[in-house]
């Protein structure tokens, strides 16, 4: 088995082992540093001897298909099939994913559709892209969704005017690149 130092430092912690491990890799590169090697192969030689002495017990059980809690092996087929016919709605599965992301053992059975089960997925192993690119867009339409009901009084009775006027101010600047768009538009057209 070919492991990266990530792989193996997991492997350990789930073995309970990567303490132990942890202090020979440790100890092996004071020696090698102690025998002359440099640091950099010092701390190579030392990973390579420590995943050799440390490397995966032989299990007398039989293992998982899949460690992955998103994994649909042993999904009941059923479930599968009536999530898969629920159409996707973008904002309900980000909003579930974003619910989720952090359960350690999240069930099918309570996602929303297949699409949002695979977008936990996705969310898991690219968090940065998940809530970075996909959540704020959700977040800001849910915040301006908010902003249109009136779910407060304003303290200021000043404050709706000078919404008024900014909303009609938008209107009129709007309005004036439309003209001004047609009017270039018509006389390119007569060119």
């Amino acid at each position: 088995m070919n492991e990266s130092r990530i792989e193996a430092t997991d492997r350990l912690r789930r073995e309970g082992r990567w303490s132990e491990a942890s202090k020979f890799k440790d100890a092996t590169v004071k020696r090698l540093r102690a025998e002359g090697k440099p640091k950099a192969e010092a701390s190579e030689l030392a990973w390579r001897e420590m995943m050799t002495k440390y490397s995966p017990l032989p299990s007398s059980e039989p293992q998982p298909k899949s460690d992955d809690p998103l994994s649909l092996e042993g999904a009941d087929p059923e479930v599968i099939d009536r999530l898969a016919e629920v159409a996707p709605d973008w904002d309900r599965d980000v909003r579930w994913t974003y619910t989720n992301f952090a359960h350690p053992n999240p069930r099918i059975e309570t996602a929303p559709s297949l699409s949002a089960w695979g977008l936990l997925g996705f969310a898991r192993g690219e968090p940065n892209k998940f809530f970075s690119q996909i959540l704020p867009p959700v977040m800001a339409a849910a915040d301006e969704a908010k902003s249109d009901e009136p779910a407060y009084v304003d303290s200021d009775p000043g404050l709706a005017d000078l919404k008024k006027m900014a909303a009609q101010v938008q209107a009129a600047e709007a309005a004036k690149r439309a003209r001004e768009a047609e009017a270039t538009t018509a006389k390119h057209a007569w060119g």
